[in-house]
């Protein structure tokens, strides 16, 4: 199954609480077009706009992580 780079955001929240991580990061399940739907990191620019639902967003990874941005950011 192919998935990616291109999704959409179904659903988000901001989360305030980690014992392992910074605070606060969000969470959102997106949808992507081959019908699956994953719980991934959304990152967004600092200060930027808040995410919103139903959002296009485009998959990222490094070497050890992997988290969806607002498409607008990729494309801007």
């Amino acid at each position: 199954m192919e998935v990616g780079p291109e999704g959409r955001l179904y659903s988000f929240s901001p989360l305030h609480v980690s014992a392992s991580r910074e605070t606060p990061y969000t969470l959102g399940y997106v949808d992507f077009p081959c019908g699956l739907r994953v719980l991934a990191h959304v990152r967004a620019a600092t200060g930027g706009p808040e995410p919103t639902c139903d959002q296009s967003v485009t998959l990222r990874c490094d070497a050890t992580d992997w988290w969806v941005v607002p498409a607008e950011e990729v494309s801007g």
